[in-house]
């Protein structure tokens, strides 16, 4: 007879556990392998709709943003509909603004109520003051700051910097008197220029705008202290009323080409009808420019030229959320008192860039569009009118003209 074996606790846990073991590691597995199944459908599952929501997206994107990038406006809503915030670019919101709540007629209003005289703060004119003689205008004074400061016997030139935020330098000056013709070329020079656009006539009426300080007409050549200026070849139409001509500047150690482009088409105190001739004009000096800055007069520097310098500070600035072209303005009288002298050149500062964004397709050339250019052209033939109108009287002794400050 076989003897009993003794109980062991020990043993019979042991044994317990092992067979517990061998029966939850299969289960285990296989739920370990199910469930790695379900994730990696649901998982596929995601990918697929994660997929078709960004070619949705991308649908969408195509469909709302223009070829410049920009969120465009859809066709026939007349730029009513918001500009993507993704874009941070407000021209399109400001062509809206413009043409639904603004005219020619209340942008005039709003220049003599806001601006007329406005005067930038912190400004100070010791060098104008001490350099009487060079200056054309006693009441247009040439800021000490930014101006520019010539090397030589004298460092005195009535002309500023104005630096666009578009980039691009810009030197405001007034035309040359016979008596600064050498120091304005000096400037050139030492600036190193290679385009100076003239927005005057030399005579306007029976007054001196400008002194002739280029060759022109039967001149090839103009002596001045100590450069000559030579015409290299015959004057080119680059657009309507505007001629270029080619120039070098000759001295000592001066040897220097620059190109002089002459636009006779623009009224004293007033604005060309068709804004599209000077947007042609400002992308030529531009794209032109060199590493230099853009020489721009008129006879006082402030009027026309800052006008025509409003286009840099203009096409930039307004894309900020809220910006108008009242901030442009102020923005430019920081560096040239009385930026933009009159009611119809602010109007025509407002048409100049509302055509530049048209032409940058950021809006689409609407009914509402045509209107405000049609109310501005009958705004500048009116004021044309009444110029003319006035200068007849002055002919004909009935109104006294005014003194002209030199």
């Amino acid at each position: 007879m076989r003897p009993e074996a003794a109980f062991d606790p020990g043993t019979t846990i042991s044994s317990g556990l092992s067979l517990l073991f061998l029966l939850v590691l299969p289960l285990s597995a296989l739920a370990f392998y199910c469930g790695g199944k379900a994730q990696a459908s649901a998982e596929k599952g995601s990918a697929v709709n994660t997929s078709d929501k960004s070619a949705k997206s991308k649908t969408v994107s195509k469909s709302t943003i223009g070829s410049s990038g920009n969120a465009a406006v859809p066709d026939g809503s007349g730029g009513r509909e918001a500009v993507a915030k993704a874009g941070e670019d407000y021209r399109p919101q400001w062509v809206t603004a413009l043409l639904e709540t603004q005219t020619p007629m209340a942008i005039s209003k709003e220049f003599m109520a806001q601006l007329k005289d406005y005067s930038a703060t912190g400004r100070t004119c010791i060098s104008f003051e001490a350099n009487t003689p060079r200056n054309r205008y006693a009441d247009i004074p040439c800021f000490d700051q930014d101006r520019i400061i010539l090397k030589g016997p004298t460092d005195y030139i009535n002309a500023n910097y104005m630096k666009a935020p578009d980039g691009v330098t810009y030197i405001a000056t007034q035309g040359p008197l016979t008596e600064t013709r050498s120091e304005f070329w000096q400037m050139v020079v030492q600036e190193e220029a290679v385009i100076i656009l003239q927005l005057c006539k030399n005579i306007e009426g029976d007054t001196e705008k400008c002194s002739e300080y280029w060759p022109n007409g039967e001149k090839d050549t103009i002596a001045l202290d100590k450069l000559t200026v030579r015409r290299l070849e015959k004057s080119e139409e680059i657009a309507p009323g505007t001629i270029r001509t080619k120039l070098r500047i000759e001295g000592k150690t001066t040897n220097r080409s620059v190109q002089h482009i002459f636009c006779d088409s623009w009224p004293d105190k007033l604005a060309p009808s068709d804004p599209a001739t000077i947007i042609k004009i400002w992308n030529y000096v531009k794209a032109n420019r060199g590493s230099g800055p853009i020489v721009v007069h008129c006879s006082a520097g402030v009027g026309r030229t800052a006008t025509f310098i409003g286009l840099s500070y203009g096409v930039e600035m307004l894309k900020k959320q809220g910006a108008t072209v009242i901030d442009v303005v102020k923005e430019l009288r920081k560096c040239r008192q009385k930026a933009v002298q009159t009611h119809i050149q602010y109007v025509f500062l407002h048409a100049a860039l509302l055509e530049m964004f048209l032409q940058m397709n950021l809006s689409p050339r609407s009914p509402q569009a045509t209107a405000f250019m049609d109310a501005f052209r009958r705004q500048v033939e009116r004021s044309m009118e009444k110029k003319e109108k006035t200068e007849k009287s002055i002919n004909s002794g009935e109104v006294k003209s005014p003194p002209c400050k030199k």
